[in-house]
């Protein structure tokens, strides 16, 4: 039940919705908690491209959908355009893709963007994270620091950032 950084298919919603249903008063639950982290990262591997269409590619499909529609049967969907483009923007830019690296490729220290009791939490509370502090420095590639090797990121580029999860068995 943990991978997808704990928030994807209702992982934590089953959980606490187990949690009040069947825990008796009292009671211990495991994991007792989890953390989630960020981190930038340099990563060009072949992986990390989307498997199917993408993003610009379902804007046109919509596109030809609705002109083809209209055209072949007389009916006028473009009135769902605009819920189609929030669906569209979140299902393929708002989420996140599923990718190996190796921890030489993180460019600085993790933050601990999160962390779950999982014995007191609501959804609502693991539904957002909160402002937290996160800093580090990176060099463009025409600064003259970016492509050096003397540079704190080593000359490499941010191309994402990294999310993971850790959980802890806590008495």
């Amino acid at each position: 039940w943990t991978r997808g950084y704990l928030l994807r298919k209702s992982t934590i919603e089953s959980l606490i919705y187990a949690r009040d249903k069947f825990l008796k008063s009292g009671g211990a639950l495991y994991p007792s908690k989890c953390r989630l982290y960020l981190a930038p990262a340099s990563h060009t591997g072949d992986e990390v491209k989307m498997k199917g269409p993408t993003f610009e590619q379902k804007v046109q499909d919509w596109g030809e959908f609705v002109d083809d529609t209209k055209k072949d049967y007389g009916l006028d969907f473009s009135c769902l355009s605009e819920t189609y483009m929030e669906e569209a923007r979140e299902a393929y830019l708002g989420v996140s893709r599923e990718v190996s690296i190796a921890t030489s490729e993180v460019l600085a220290p993790p933050v601990c963007v999160k962390e779950i009791d999982m014995l007191t939490a609501t959804v609502g509370e693991c539904s957002r994270i909160d402002a937290c502090s996160f800093a580090t420095r990176f060099y463009p590639s025409g600064s003259g620091l970016g492509g050096s090797a003397r540079s704190p990121n080593g000359g490499r580029h941010l191309t994402m950032f990294v999310g993971w999860h850790s959980v802890h068995f806590e008495g």
